[in-house]
């Protein structure tokens, strides 16, 4: 988390908002992480995810083979369904 500022700053952003998807429990660390750089933290209901990922690609597969990406998270942020 330490390495985005400077670049979103770089990048002429006002700051960093860090998002996930709050499933199992290391999203509290993450959490705590962001909370000690005084970073804003969203997190994206996970049934939101999974429907922007089957929109984007039919199988709903997440394993590695078919190359996961955050982009779903992202969309949900972009388009405010947090």
């Amino acid at each position: 988390m330490d390495w985005a500022a400077p670049i979103a700053a770089g990048a002429g952003f006002a700051g960093v908002v860090v998002a996930c998807e709050p499933t199992g429990h290391r999203w509290k660390v993450v959490l705590q992480e962001a909370q000690c750089r005084g970073l804003a933290m969203v997190c994206v209901q996970p049934m939101l995810v999974a429907r922007a990922r089957e929109a984007e690609d039919d199988t709903g597969n997440k394993s590695a083979a078919t190359g996961w990406r955050t982009a779903p998270v992202a969309g949900v942020l972009r388009q405010r369904r947090t």
